[in-house]
């Protein structure tokens, strides 16, 4: 692999990496502003909720529970 080969890559990687944390960014920037919005209603946004696919358990689990407690299973 030559120097410039190597360069291309190193930069290829950067770009990858640079795209990655702006999303990241965007990503927490949109909850911020979810929270917010939420708070005018009352509302909260719970911190967490597992990736398992019961997004809605874990919504009623917290509004009745105050957490994504799974007692009611």
């Amino acid at each position: 692999m030559t120097a410039s080969m190597t360069d291309d890559v190193d930069l290829c990687i950067q770009a990858s990496v640079d795209t990655c944390n702006s999303e990241i960014q965007r990503r927490k920037d949109d909850i911020d502003r979810l929270r917010l919005h939420a708070a005018v209603y009352g509302y909260d946004v719970a911190a967490s909720v597992p990736y398992d696919g019961d997004c809605f358990f874990h919504a009623v689990a917290h509004f009745i529970e105050g957490s994504n407690s799974t007692k009611m299973r």
